[in-house]
């Protein structure tokens, strides 16, 4: 049995707790309880390593899917013929046309027809002694119209047949659902960062990267697969860094399970890599290849899914020098939709906007600047920074290159310096009926500000934010409030 409990594990990984004490309770060769409920929320692996540990074991079940079910005699008369296939399949029990014959219209009428084939085939095989089956009800709490009390009698099958295990799976046991508290219970949770990230590694998405010239003779097989071996270390690096970018920026808010964790990692894997494939970065320089590619995981459009998806088309255009260049309608309609998100606004309340531009006032100026730029005690003419008139003679320059902030990306606020900066920029004074508060919320709901620190509360005076925005989107916003966000900013 430990053999077979490695074997799956290394199939299927992360679960290694739950296998185990699944494969305890349906051994073949120990006493089995009546009722076992698996329960998790979707796509954490109940089904798929259930029906592992079945098909690998000595143990014959029958599997039904209770979601394709109407009514409860519908799911009766599939528990029935699923076990009658199964005895007569597996197991190569001839079964009497009577038995054949009898109808489950409810659980009652399912009982007798389980006793007779269950008891049968039991005794045909093992001269009297009966062997253990599964009933394995998958999505048992999705069937269509079922009555309140059909999976307390679904569960008390196993203790009028001693040889029958009835294995319910869904997401969300009730403390009453089956009217008993004796039924062991395995919770699959949800799976974490790292284990996501190690799952999806067992089969990494490939770079593909064109050699740059062909060899001169063909290589040996021994140095094609060591090649290969070295072309997969490469790949896995990359993909591993890229599947815990994606983690942080999109998907540990958007998706909900492993299913859509990848299918958002699919979709951006190849535009991701595109200046690696062409010779732009090597593989190894992963931070340098995210500031370039930075902006792909500001917008949605690798989220949502589209009805009608663009048709990839390529379009040959030759040039004044005669140099053919060949872009595709795929490529193009993407840089669209990178310049459109870039220069669209959400429709935000007035308040709103006026605090996404103090928080991105409060992330790219620093703050001993802000006196000189929010102070409402002087109206002198604001001086430039580093004193003096302009063009002013003495001195000598600095040695030191100073880098734009602009460029190093926003950086971390105070809330409560972003909400002075807000009543410093905002023209009227704010009514007391405004929540600034929910509306910071909201816009930390919509990604347009996020927490730089994990404390306690989100929203206390102390906690650092950064904004989520870039400056395009921040000059459209400022000239719908007719804003002059240009005169704040320490370096335009």
């Amino acid at each position: 049995m430990e053999a077979l409990i490695t074997s799956i594990d290394s199939k299927y990984p992360c679960r290694t707790l739950q296998l185990r004490q699944l494969s305890a309770l349906l051994n073949p060769d120990l006493p089995s309880p009546s009722s076992i409920i698996l329960y998790g929320l979707e796509a954490t692996g109940k089904s798929l390593l259930t029906k592992a540990l079945l098909d690998a074991s000595e143990t014959t079940y029958s599997w039904v899917a209770c979601h394709e079910c109407i009514t409860a005699r519908h799911l009766t008369e599939r528990i029935a013929s699923q076990v009658k296939d199964a005895v007569q399949e597996k197991d190569g029990v001839e079964l009497e046309k009577d038995v054949l014959g009898m109808r489950a219209e409810n659980v009652n009428a399912l009982a007798v027809v389980l006793g007779k084939i269950l008891g049968i085939r039991g005794k045909e095989e093992e001269g009297g002694v009966e062997r253990k089956h599964v009933l394995v009800l998958d999505r048992i709490d999705r069937q269509r119209e079922a009555m309140p009390i059909l999976l307390a009698g679904l569960a008390r099958l196993g203790e009028f047949i001693p040889s029958l295990t009835a294995v319910f799976i869904l997401s969300a046991p009730s403390p009453r659902l089956l009217s008993t508290s004796s039924i062991p219970h395995i919770h699959f949770p949800p799976y974490t960062k790292e284990e996501l990230i190690h799952i999806l590694s067992l089969t990494p998405l490939r770079l593909n990267i064109p050699p740059s010239r062909p060899p001169s003779r063909s290589p040996s097989p021994d140095t094609l697969a060591a090649n290969d071996q070295a072309d997969l270390a490469e790949d896995l690096f990359v993909y591993t860094r890229f599947l815990g970018t994606v983690w942080e920026s999109l998907a540990k808010s958007t998706s909900r399970n492993i299913l859509q964790f990848k299918s958002i990692a699919d979709k951006m894997w190849d535009e991701f890599v595109e200046p690696i494939r062409s010779g732009e970065y090597g593989t190894r320089n992963f931070s340098q290849l995210y500031v370039r590619q930075r902006d792909m995981f500001r917008v949605e459009r690798h989220i949502l899914d589209e009805v009608v998806p663009s048709n990839t088309t390529t379009t040959t255009t030759t040039t004044s020098s005669g140099i053919t260049a060949a872009t595709t309608s795929s490529a193009a309609a993407a840089i669209t939709s990178q310049d459109m998100m870039a220069k669209a606004t959400h429709d935000l309340p007035y308040y709103s906007k006026l605090l996404l531009l103090a928080s991105y006032l409060a992330s790219y100026n620093p703050s001993r600047l802000d006196v000189q730029f929010f102070t409402k005690a002087s109206d002198k003419r604001k001086r430039r920074r580093g004193g003096g008139a302009i063009g002013a003679g003495g001195g000598r320059k600095s040695q030191v290159r100073k880098i734009q902030r602009r460029l190093l990306g926003p950086q971390p606020f105070l809330l409560e310096r972003m909400l002075a900066i807000f009543h410093a920029i905002v023209p009227d004074p704010v009514a007391s009926s405004v929540d600034l508060q929910t509306q910071i919320a909201t816009l930390t709901s919509l990604r347009l500000l996020v927490r730089a620190s994990a404390s306690g509360d989100p929203l206390e005076a102390g906690g650092k934010w950064r904004v989520n925005v870039g400056w395009e989107y921040v000059r459209g916003l400022a000239r719908s409030v007719k804003f002059e966000v240009e005169g704040f900013l320490a370096e335009v």
